[in-house]
């Protein structure tokens, strides 16, 4: 492999992602990049918060993206980040998931390094709400953000929902990255179907 130059590797096999999540495993994305072996873990649990005193239990389901590291092919892979998205309901509809043809490992910038571009989805509600939409753009330390709500189109109303919040922070991002969110968006914009 030249110097500087992501690859996407093949999945690892089930008995040597053992122990690294909980709850169930919804993608792995494996590549090299300038940083060396790198693993990205998309699971999914689901808990039923207990009641406190009178009121109800809550239902919860937890999003987790964890990105492993190793010093080499031998080596045992090692934590650098992760991220939590926990989303309780409590007597509605409660859902969670990621976009997971919009989970990628990218080198947009040409620099070497990885971009890993998380997509995300929650609701908690009943009826026809929009969901909750969530792109997060992370390389090597920097992180950036964009939060919104889908956008809901019921046949003989007008839309609603759609709106986007994006992180100051990814204004100053390479034009490029900005361009690949602003894509990552379109593509989540109406949501998930149920």
């Amino acid at each position: 492999m030249p110097a500087g130059r992501l690859e996407l590797l093949p999945a690892l096999a089930d008995a040597e992602l053992k122990d690294l999540y909980s709850g169930t495993l919804l993608k792995q994305v494996v590549f090299n990049d300038i940083d060396g072996p790198g693993l990205l873990l998309l699971s999914r649990s689901e808990q039923t918060v207990p009641a406190q005193g009178d009121e109800e239990a809550i239902d919860q389901i937890t999003l987790r993206a964890e990105l492993f590291r190793r010093a080499g092919q031998a080596a045992p892979w090692a934590s650098r980040w992760s991220v939590e998205d926990p989303v309780q309901c409590e007597g509605l509809d409660l859902e969670a998931g990621y976009f997971l043809d919009q989970v990628t490992a990218t080198d947009l910038d040409k620099d070497g390094r990885a971009e890993l571009t998380l997509a995300s989805h929650s609701f908690c509600g009943g009826g026809v709400d929009p969901q909750q939409l969530r792109i997060g753009l992370r390389q090597g330390e920097q992180y950036y953000e964009v939060r919104g709500e889908s956008l809901v189109e019921v046949e003989g109303d007008e839309p609603f929902g759609g709106d986007r919040q994006d992180d100051p922070a990814l204004a100053s991002a390479a034009p490029v990255l900005r361009a690949h969110v602003d894509k990552v968006w379109e593509a989540i914009k109406r949501g998930s179907s149920p």
